[in-house]
């Protein structure tokens, strides 16, 4: 801001115009000159005096206004909270405010043609050369955030803007730059990322001891189980029959336990995957059904499924989820009635300005549930009554992950329920567009429920090999493959599977099928199956694993596996799959 002229200069200047415009007027002669002009002349030039002195006052109040302003800017500028910095081309500071000295911890008059680099963090250097050469080539504003030495303290976060700017004087660059503590807000991000840190670590400790203890549990759970169905299969004696169904039932209760602690893991990680597969919601029903029969009847209750009113042909949803839910809430509804029976009603929701959504009922006529204890089924690890674990068993687990599980396919669940009379529990799943879906007016109204088929697939004449470490295992499932009719030979680790996989090749006798269980000692079976694959091998490769996290899969599929069976086995299943894989390996 230039200077401004003083009272006194003022004045002068306002005498100076006054005596030149009196001599510029013409001198009037004796002759006709009257003391009528002389006055008017008088009178004009003590107008223009009070006209001087009027703008003379108007200037003074002017020029305290000025004042007033330009210190209460130079109190703005100096102790605002924000540095305001003038740095040259070269970097040097011409000009800087209060706060910038009290942050460099220097005397405001000391900072004069310093580089403003000396008093930046060695480390940050490179962000602040970018910063200016970006500032100086593009000639916009430019931000960048550094640290800056503070005094003995510890180092300044700062939030550096500027702007270019040339001088009225002389044209030169100048970079003005303004100043702004940033410091809490990175030590509360940097306090937030080690948060972030600790929990994604103690998630991972979370997932890894849950697949550890699921690997524990499952490894003797699949030789307990095995060979106690065999004993089953062998013993007449309807005390040991008692004896052996007692250990599979309590021995299946253990597994549905570890299930449903992974599952719940699973879910509140975010790591629950939904997909959206076309399927037929009658097909399903009428699966989880057949399959909760022999629950049903094996307690002597009527279990009985109805179509209420007109079905689409397909729904688009998680078929794998869905039957999830509907085969917990069914089993819950079995578990919790003694006499009478268990009916499933589904019927479409489909009104106009609504996503379509199936209904699902499940009405029991068990001893129901008070009505203060409704809302706290769903919650973990919670059961309507404290002697309900005791009396029924359970984890308590079951309606929260199947809440969850609703609510991720797009619906809802709720329960109603009459001491003595019963309990219905309700939820609904969205169905996906239904525009150019087929709607079957005339629905089966009942599903004949039936028992699964327990026959076994025959294994004859096909080559397997076993690769697995477990003595117990080897017997076990070794001896369930052969009683299928295969030709079963054992390897106790990966490389020794490798080694007999390359001499059958050799004589011109291939395995159908490799049974590789993915912990072993020597090479495991994530390390064999990748180089099997290497080699050019392609005959089909089945993982067997007792660790069943979601990410256990598809570890198994990327090394190379053509697909995965969780321990304990599933005799009728793995048969099943075995044999379709060794028909497709004599196709090829």
């Amino acid at each position: 801001m230039k200077n401004m002229p003083s009272k006194s200069e003022l004045l002068a200047e306002l005498r100076r115009q006054a005596e030149a415009e009196i001599q510029d007027r013409p001198v009037p002669s004796e002759s006709n000159e009257s003391v009528e002009e002389s006055q008017r002349l008088i009178h004009g030039l003590q107008t223009h005096q009070i006209e001087l002195e009027m703008q003379n006052e108007e200037l003074r109040r002017t020029q305290e206004e000025l004042t007033t302003l330009r210190d209460a800017y130079s109190d703005l500028y100096n102790l605002a909270p924000v540095g305001y910095l003038i740095v040259n081309a070269n970097g040097l500071i011409e000009q800087a405010n209060q706060t910038v000295a009290k942050i460099f911890g220097r005397d405001k008059t000391s900072l004069d043609k310093q580089p403003l680099s000396a008093f930046i963090v060695h480390d940050d250097q490179d962000t602040y050369y970018r910063f200016r050469r970006a500032l100086l080539d593009s000639g916009e504003k430019q931000s960048c955030q550094l640290r800056l030495h503070q005094g003995d303290s510890d180092p300044m976060w700062v939030k550096l803007d500027g702007t270019v700017a040339r001088t009225t004087e002389d044209n030169e660059i100048q970079c003005r730059l303004t100043l702004t503590d940033i410091t809490v807000s990175k030590r509360a991000e940097a306090t937030l990322i080690l948060a972030r840190e600790a929990a994604e670590a103690a998630n991972r400790s979370k997932s890894e001891f849950l697949a550890n203890m699921s690997h524990e549990i499952r490894t003797p759970m699949t030789a307990i189980l095995g060979f106690n169905d065999i004993l089953l299969d062998n013993v007449t004696n309807p005390e040991d029959i008692d004896a052996a169904l007692t250990v599979k039932q309590n021995g299946k209760h253990l597994i549905c336990v570890i299930n449903d602690i992974l599952d719940l893991s699973r879910i509140e990680s975010g790591k629950m995957s939904v997909e959206q597969i076309e399927c037929s919601p009658h097909e399903f029903v009428s699966d989880v059904s057949s399959l909760m029969a022999v629950r049903a009847r094996s307690k002597g209750l009527a279990l009985s499924v109805q179509f209420d009113g007109p079905m689409p042909e397909t729904i688009c949803t998680d078929p794998t989820r869905l039957r999830q839910v509907l085969i917990n809430v069914v089993g819950n509804a079995i578990k919790f009635t003694e006499a009478g029976s268990v009916q499933i009603i589904t019927r479409l929701l489909n009104n106009t300005g609504d996503e379509p959504k199936l209904q699902f009922d499940v009405i029991d006529s068990g001893t129901g549930i008070s009505e203060d204890r409704i809302e706290s089924l769903f919650l973990p690890f919670v059961q309507a009554d404290s002697s309900t674990t005791r009396q029924f068993g359970g984890t308590g687990l079951g309606l929260t992950i199947s809440k969850r599980l609703v609510e991720a396919l797009g619906g809802e669940i709720s329960a109603s329920s009459t001491i003595g009379t019963g309990s219905t529990f309700s939820f609904t799943v969205a169905t996906g567009l239904l525009d150019d879906v087929r709607l079957i007016d005339n629905p089966v109204e009942t599903v004949d429920v039936k028992a699964a088929d327990e026959a076994e697939s025959p294994l004859a004449d096909y080559r397997i090999l076993f690769a697995e470490d477990g003595p117990d295992n080897q017997r076990l499932i070794g001896f369930i493959v052969k009683k299928a009719g295969a030709d079963v030979t054992v390897a106790d680790n990966g490389q020794v599977a490798l080694d007999m996989v390359t001499a059958a090749e050799s004589e011109g006798c291939p395995f159908h099928v490799i049974l590789m269980d993915m912990q072993m000692p020597v090479l495991d079976g994530y390390a064999a199956t990748r180089q099997l694959r290497e080699k050019g091998y392609t005959l089909p490769i089945i993982a067997l694993t007792a660790h069943a996290m979601s990410t256990d899969r598809q570890k198994c599929l990327d090394a190379g596996c053509d697909d995965y069976a969780t321990k304990p086995v599933d005799r009728k299943k793995l048969i099943q799959t075995v044999a379709e894989y060794a028909k497709k390996a004599e196709e090829v």
